[in-house]
């Protein structure tokens, strides 16, 4: 097995994991916001409604903490995570 051999998870499964990774990410001033952030926006329109209100609320939840990193680093990227989610929850509402 080498580093590039992918590995199938339930859409449960990927689900609970990547809220898992958003909570332990938030608030941290290490590469893990970024990374997270990213898969969180690139698979936005896989995501199920629940899921994206659970990070749409814990990011909201931060805000109001001042807690989402260093302010010129990771906030922005927080911030743009909750935007494009609240974009993407609006955008199912209409349908």
């Amino acid at each position: 097995m080498n580093h590039y051999d992918p590995v199938t998870l339930s859409r449960f499964v990927f689900e609970d994991i990547l809220i898992y990774a958003e909570r332990y990410a938030i608030g941290r001033m290490t590469y893990a916001p970024h990374d997270v952030c990213k898969i969180i926006n690139t698979r936005l329109h896989d995501l199920t409604d629940n899921t994206l209100k659970v990070i749409r609320d814990d990011i909201e939840r931060e805000t109001e903490r001042g807690n989402l990193g260093s302010p010129s680093i990771d906030a922005p990227l927080w911030r743009q995570t909750y935007a494009n989610i609240t974009e993407e929850i609006s955008k199912r509402s209409i349908k």
